[in-house]
């Protein structure tokens, strides 16, 4: 299982499977998933609204329910202890961060980031606490 986030899913569902990962399920927790839908349902004009307008309804549900032997939304029980227990090492940060790093520690996986700027910032910081390695992937 490789963790990823939404921009490389997006890519992923879509045929463009990134040289930087090898070749496993993808996951991808709730709350990015979560980022997914929310934005086809009330879209934003960000980036990740601008790549779901194009999209007609079959692709709409390759999102809604991706294939789960090529990318799985994980399920948040699995990883929600872990998460708030990651929270007495590194202080309080949102749900989205520490669902993302609790996943990656659970199945000993590097942190995939289509989008540089997933990867920056306190989720970079938290992750080199708990020996987390990031990959941001090429465009």
């Amino acid at each position: 299982m490789r963790v990823v986030d939404e921009y490389v899913a997006l890519r992923v569902l879509f045929g463009d499977w990134p040289d930087e990962i090898p070749h496993d399920v993808l996951g991808l927790t709730y709350t990015r998933h979560w980022r997914l839908l929310s934005t086809m349902a009330n879209p934003t004009g960000g980036r990740i609204s601008r790549a779901l307008a194009a999209l007609g309804s079959q692709d709409r549900e390759l999102i809604r329910r991706p294939h789960p032997d090529l990318l799985e939304v994980l399920d948040p029980r699995a990883t929600s202890l872990l998460a708030a227990d990651l929270l007495e090492t590194i202080g309080p940060t949102s749900v989205l961060i520490a669902e993302t790093l609790a996943a990656a520690i659970r199945f000993q996986s590097d942190l995939y980031f289509g989008d540089p700027q997933n990867a920056v910032g306190p989720i970079r910081e938290h992750a080199r606490v708990f020996g987390l390695n990031i990959v941001v992937l090429a465009g």
